[in-house]
């Protein structure tokens, strides 16, 4: 199947941006064992190009399939193995909920007490499990179990990637995920967490928030680390809807760019964008307030031009915008990182 450029381009700059760790295994099996770094430089039908900085080479997938970030998973799956590194890993931590109230009528907030915290920042996200405990719980006997499902998922998974068809496959993913969710970290203090979650009506994601009562335990394991250094200098353009509003509000509580940013904020429903008060932003920051379905594209027309961006929302919209600024302020994938949050 051949990718038209700009998803060819989406594809390769988000997984150079994002997986880095990933890369580094596949060059230190495929390229040299000593590479410090990595990159995709092209995607092809049967392979990727990937270079170390000195060496390039085309590797093949190993599998087939017409969805080339599946068949660059299994190569990566491959090379984990290879290396003798888990394919899933994450230590497994336990939160107490202290309170829970509302932010916006749609957004939640959990603050979370735990005997020890994560290496995680306000803006991180972190991986938690939609699955409530009402007593205490043995670490040790958490970690075995994830131990052993690490080692059955090792043996097994290559297998049956191997075995099955692409929906196949995507099925079994599909079913290793089901349960986990990404919730940004809102803020840090005294030891504490603040989780604000968007409730999306009665997803399952949100039916679990709302069940959630102070004394419960709830678990997480694993976190992703938000990249936020192409912000600092130049003109920036940061994009948010609701369920981005907790990632966006972390971003500016630690601006540094002496360029106030433009601050485009979308919402469903109008109440939502009470989430920021106009003091609390970065000073000379201007803000626009859109609904989904306004013309963004003029919106962004009467923009100044754009030195980088940062935004996550849904699927398509993230994708309108990302490659309006590919094409008119000619901003690469390490200074355009509008992304996908969700998908309609």
């Amino acid at each position: 199947m051949t990718l038209n450029p700009d998803h060819k381009t989406d594809l390769i700059d988000h997984i150079n941006d994002e997986h880095g760790d990933i890369l580094l295994a596949i060059a230190r099996v495929h390229l040299d064992p000593a590479s410090q770094n990595a990159r995709i430089i092209d995607l092809a039908d049967d392979g990727c190009t990937l270079t170390n900085g000195s060496i390039n080479r085309h590797i093949p997938y190993g599998i087939d399939g017409d969805d080339p970030e599946e068949r660059l998973q299994y190569l990566a799956f491959t090379a984990l193995a290879a290396l003798g590194k888990p394919i899933f890993s994450g230590a497994q931590h336990y939160y107490t909920i202290r309170t829970t109230r509302t932010i916006t009528p749609r957004i939640l907030r959990l603050e979370l007490a735990s005997d020890t915290l994560p290496q995680v920042a306000a803006g991180d996200a972190t991986c938690f499990r939609q699955k409530t405990l009402h007593k205490t719980k043995s670490a040790r006997a958490a970690r075995e179990r994830a131990n052993l499902a690490e080692r059955l998922v090792n043996h097994l998974l290559l297998w049956w990637y191997r075995r099955h068809k692409p929906q196949k496959r995507s099925d079994i993913i599909e079913k290793f995920n089901k349960n986990l969710r990404y919730y940004t970290i809102a803020a840090i203090t005294d030891g504490h967490l603040a989780v604000d979650i968007y409730l999306h009506g009665e997803s399952p994601g949100s039916q679990w928030a709302r069940s959630l009562k102070p004394g419960d335990i709830i678990s997480a394991i694993g976190h992703y680390r938000e990249h936020t250094e192409h912000l600092a200098n130049g003109q920036t353009l940061l994009v948010a809807d609701e369920t981005a509003y907790p990632a966006l509000a972390a971003i500016l509580a630690r601006w540094q760019n002496p360029t106030p940013p433009i601050i485009l904020t979308l919402s469903h429903h109008a109440e939502e964008q009470a989430y920021f008060e106009d003091g609390t932003l970065p000073p000379g920051s201007r803000r626009i307030r859109s609904r989904y379905g306004d013309d963004l594209t003029t919106v962004l027309a009467g923009l100044p031009p754009i030195n980088a961006a940062w935004g996550a929302l849904e699927h398509e919209t993230a994708k309108t915008i990302r490659h309006y600024l590919r094409h008119r302020d000619h901003l690469d994938g390490s200074h355009n990182r509008i992304k996908t949050y969700w998908k309609q």
